[in-house]
């Protein structure tokens, strides 16, 4: 090394003179422009690593806010959302004492069965026990022992196949009440001290308590009324009776052999 080499190098910075030993100052002009490229690119990374930095992070978003959509973007209901958080544009009209809940749609409740049920009116839930009819316990547990024997008797089957039947009607009052055009007629009447109503149900102009006991389902058994629909409660109970005879000709649901 020459003496102005020398002296050269004693004038570099210590932080200097370490960056020059691991890249040496090259001598062509070209190979100098390519490691001032290296230094930049050098110099980019370690601000991004700075700019990661837990102090510099953002924060992560809020369970309550992740997934919603942006300020003014649509939102949109996803068709398999549950029922209950659903929004019906029920219609209420009233003839004298009675209220009818036309648009109604069914409310997810583990304790829905085949004759009494949740229904969402607007934004009204609204509890319903069908009247005339009485479909078997869907399940056993300590408090029913007696009334699915009752039942069981009623059909003259055992009790195995009067749950079994129970649990027929409740699926089959699922499947029947998810319609845009359900119906239900009610003169706000409790159940006891309950929030159950008793009240008619329709889909479509068709009367649910009505087939459920066509298809054997529900017994004839609890309250009946005098109502606008489906008329008076001795013409009703005669044409249940009538169904409930050819459903046990034909060995549907409780009445099968």
């Amino acid at each position: 090394m020459s003496a102005s080499e020398f002296c050269h190098f004693r004038a570099v910075p210590k932080a200097q003179s370490k960056a020059m030993r691991r890249f040496p100052i090259p001598k062509n002009k070209w190979q100098q422009l390519i490691m001032v490229c290296a230094l930049i690119a050098l110099a980019v990374m370690k601000a991004n690593q700075m700019l990661k930095a837990p102090g510099t992070a953002k924060a992560p978003k809020s369970p309550r806010t992740a997934g919603l959509p942006r300020s003014g973007s649509a939102e949109r209901m996803p068709d398999d959302a549950p029922d209950s958080t659903k929004k019906s544009s029920a219609k209420t009209t009233t003839n004298g004492a009675w209220k009818t809940f036309e648009g109604c749609t069914l409310a997810e409740h583990r304790n829905n069965d085949g004759d009494s049920f949740d229904l969402m009116a607007g934004g009204q839930k609204l509890t319903v026990r069908l009247y005339f009819v009485d479909c078997p316990e869907k399940r056993r547990h300590q408090y029913n022992s007696d009334r699915i024997a009752d039942q069981a008797r009623y059909f003259g089957c055992s009790e195995d196949h009067a749950i079994a039947t129970g649990a027929a009607a409740r699926d089959f009052a699922e499947g029947f009440l998810r319609n845009d055009s359900v119906t239900f007629t009610t003169r706000m009447e409790p159940v006891y001290d309950s929030e159950r109503l008793y009240g008619f149900v329709s889909v479509g102009g068709l009367d649910m308590g009505e087939t459920l006991v066509a298809r054997g389902l529900a017994r004839i058994h609890t309250k009946g009324e005098d109502g606008p629909v489906p008329g008076s409660e001795r013409d009703e109970k005669e044409r249940l009776y009538q169904l409930e005879r050819e459903a046990k000709a034909k060995g549907l649901g409780g009445w099968r052999r």
